[in-house]
């Protein structure tokens, strides 16, 4: 690393030496993959990845040396210059002289500071991306006897992640704020049941604006043959909720999972029946813009401006009960199907936000047994499971619900968070 030479120069230096111009690239990749798809599953360590990442060159023309995909032209100046940043705030904050003194409590306070001075999620992930790579490219030049760890368990800053609209969700206690407010209950728009609907059924706005009285169904036998298969689970009250042509023309049929769900879509088919209202009549019957537009009423007149401010609107409801039923179904699936299982923590964690993330994929229309598939492989499972889910919630508030499964809340902590680290 040299005596007299800057952090700065350290870390750049082991970049440039850590790269090949020619190479096996297809070997290679294939190695990188099977490495990191490895690591994310958690059969081996931090330590064991590093270990056998920095065994392999890197080719500076056809992939970034972590993940083996295709990176943009000029992808090596990018990181030789994040370096230089990232070497000189590291020295001048804690008066490093050594790249193998870098700690990961260090790498995660400057990404903590870049948040809080306004960097974007989607640049601050880039970030984490890069940290990785240059503790790569220093264990390959300075040798792993350095015990380089400093990128190991970094994560985005969740309030960073937060602050963009697509993964802000309406909190529980303002969704009460909300229909507990003089505004709403004094309102006589049709919207407000169309507001009840996309918080319990995570619903898109123009779902709500088109659902209508025959796709309430108190009975599973009601259910018309042809959406049977469509259906996303059972309910254990015999009450569903029926979508049709929903985004990409995709249909589901969604199960009441708690007394409240039950409760209301027992509600609206006592309404009808007592009014004698026809099937194909609509609940709402308002357009979307229309609903949209009273929710953002209702946020004002409580005071919630942060909200109409970030531009949420009625998807902040759909965010709030996905991030719930993730929660439900990792503790279940936790429980049921891993706790038991001769296997890493770090795997058990991993598999399971899989299985629970594919299930509320489901319950939101992004996953169908014969629709849809396209979609899913331009968007990616994992894009989407973050997007609703994971980046939505806390790590400490995974944590505490493996803490119910017996789990101990800081080993649980510091494994979500590694598990997270890795899937950004």
């Amino acid at each position: 690393m040299g005596r007299n030479r800057p952090l700065h120069h350290q870390l750049k230096y082991a970049v440039m030496q850590s790269y090949r111009h020619r190479g096996q690239r297809r070997q290679f990749k294939q190695q990188w993959q099977e490495l990191d798809k490895a690591y994310e599953r958690g059969d081996i360590t931090f330590e064991e990845w590093l270990k056998e990442k920095s065994k392999i060159w890197f080719v500076a023309s056809r992939g970034d040396f972590w993940r083996g995909n295709r990176h943009k032209e000029g992808y090596l100046d990018s990181l030789i210059k994040f370096a230089n940043n990232f070497g000189r705030w590291i020295q001048n904050e804690f008066k490093v002289k050594r790249a193998c003194d870098i700690t990961p409590e260090m790498t995660q306070l400057f990404l903590e500071c870049k948040a809080k001075e306004g960097v974007r999620a989607t640049t601050l992930k880039k970030y984490v991306s890069m940290i990785k790579a240059l503790n790569l490219a220093c264990a390959k030049t300075y040798g792993l006897k350095w015990n380089f760890k400093f990128a190991k368990g970094i994560y985005v800053p969740q309030h960073a992640l937060q602050q963009e609209a697509r993964t802000i969700r309406i909190e529980p206690e303002d969704y009460k704020r909300v229909i507990n407010s003089e505004y709403f209950q004094k309102s006589k728009s049709k919207a407000k049941i169309g507001i009840v609907l996309a918080r319990h059924f995570a619903l898109r706005v123009n779902e709500i604006a088109k659902l209508k009285y025959g796709d309430v169904v108190l009975d599973e036998r009601a259910i018309p043959d042809s959406l049977k298969r469509f259906m996303v689970g059972k309910s254990i009250y015999n009450a569903y909720l029926i979508v049709k042509n929903s985004k990409h023309g995709l249909h589901r049929v969604i199960p009441a999972h708690t007394e409240k769900e039950y409760e209301l879509l027992k509600s609206i088919k006592e309404h009808q029946i007592k009014n004698n209202i026809l099937d194909d009549v609509e609940i709402v019957g308002l357009d979307k813009d229309s609903v949209n537009a009273f929710f953002r009423r209702c946020l004002k007149n409580c005071g919630l401006n942060y909200y109409v401010e970030k531009g949420v609107n009625i998807h902040g409801l759909r965010k709030l009960r996905a991030s719930e039923l993730f929660l439900e179904k990792l503790k279940e699936i936790y429980t049921n199907v891993y706790a038991g299982k001769n296997m890493p923590l770090k795997k058990k964690i991993y598999l399971s936000f899989k299985k629970a993330g594919a299930y509320v994929d489901k319950y939101l229309g992004h996953e169908n047994k014969s629709k849809g598939k396209q979609h899913l492989k331009r968007e990616g499972r994992w894009d989407l499971i973050k997007k609703y889910q994971l980046d939505v919630l806390k790590p400490e508030d995974i944590a505490m619900a493996l803490v119910e499964c017996g789990l101990d809340y800081e080993t649980a902590l510091e494994t979500v968070k590694e598990v997270l680290t890795d899937l950004n």
